[in-house]
């Protein structure tokens, strides 16, 4: 989902939709859609602003593969896995890095720039900070958030919260968001 002239490398096995849905489409999608994978972009947002369909109670997953481009106290949301990589390497050791593209693109952005490019990338083009963050690390999630039920705060969520020193929201504050959010916003 996206602009059509928006890069994305291929994937196998994915239904690519950019340049074939309107924003009307997309929120369509993510109303029904029982959880989201996505990068730091318009998805994640709509995730939690998107109503859930009539009489859903829980809230929809949304995972976030982030990296180190930008903290985690600027995007994550109740309900939402943010996967980054804040503090780990040197380009973002004390913050997000604000660097969104590995090679010039050719657009006329001012982001083709080489002060604006990433400079930490791996031999496959992956900026380092999101090859960091693992596909298994990823799938954990996905089936963690799966079989979580009602319960958004999953024993994986919480153990995440425990261990990320850089989180912006202590367990204690999750649980009571959480709490607010499942027992106010999404009454029937």
């Amino acid at each position: 989902v996206g602009d059509k002239g928006h890069y994305h490398p291929p994937l196998k096995g994915v239904l690519d939709l950019r340049g074939k849905t309107s924003l009307r489409d997309l929120i369509r999608l993510v109303h029904f859609a029982d959880g989201i994978l996505c990068p730091v972009t318009l998805h994640m947002h709509l995730a939690a602003a998107v109503p859930l369909p009539a009489g859903r109670k829980r809230l929809r997953h949304c995972i976030v593969v982030a990296g180190g481009r930008e903290p985690a106290h600027w995007e994550q949301y109740p309900g939402h896995h943010y996967l980054h990589t804040i503090g780990q390497l040197d380009c973002c050791a004390t913050g997000g890095c604000w660097k969104s593209r590995t090679v010039p693109l050719g657009d006329g952005s001012p982001l083709d720039q080489p002060q604006s490019l990433c400079r930490d990338v791996t031999p496959r083009g992956m900026p380092r900070c999101m090859d960091m963050i693992s596909a298994h690390r990823v799938c954990e999630l996905i089936e963690d958030s799966i079989t979580a039920g009602d319960d958004v705060r999953s024993p994986l969520y919480m153990r995440t919260l425990q261990r990320d020193p850089f989180s912006s929201f202590s367990s204690a504050k999750i649980t009571r968001l959480n709490h607010e959010v499942t027992s106010s916003t999404y009454e029937t």
